[in-house]
């Protein structure tokens, strides 16, 4: 058994374990916005609390979260594990190869909120 095998496993390792918390972990694209709602809840101010389920073990939980995004990708565009470096990494068709992550980092503080997108100057209505 190679890395793709083992990445597959944790990834539906890692599905079953958000079901049983209440997620919807079905490798489909829309199934990340569980994640989000994963890390909202259990990063309020951006930082894990301390008994939540990425309080404790926390590169271990966020590289088998990352696993299981690449898989949701590589379900939906295709593609194969492999290792690079000693690190999974999924090689896309076409030739693209991302990275999983493999650990947690926060050295600044939360995230600042995210601006409203703007429309391109052009697109803007004249004023009156």
């Amino acid at each position: 058994m190679g890395v793709d095998h083992d990445m597959r496993a944790g990834a539906d390792w890692t599905a079953a374990a958000l079901k049983a918390k209440g997620y919807r972990a079905d490798f489909s694209p829309s199934s990340l916005w569980e994640l989000e709602r994963l890390l909202s809840s259990e990063e309020p101010d951006g930082r894990p609390r301390p008994r939540g389920l990425l309080g404790q073990e926390l590169d271990a939980r966020v590289s088998m979260v990352g696993g299981y995004v690449g898989e949701v990708i590589r379900r939906r565009l295709g593609g194969a594990w492999v290792r690079d470096g000693g690190q999974p990494a999924l090689d896309l068709p076409g030739g693209a190869r991302i990275y999983r992550c493999s650990r947690y980092s926060n050295d600044s503080g939360p995230a600042p909120a995210a601006s409203p997108p703007t429309r391109p100057r052009s697109a803007r209505t004249p004023a009156p």
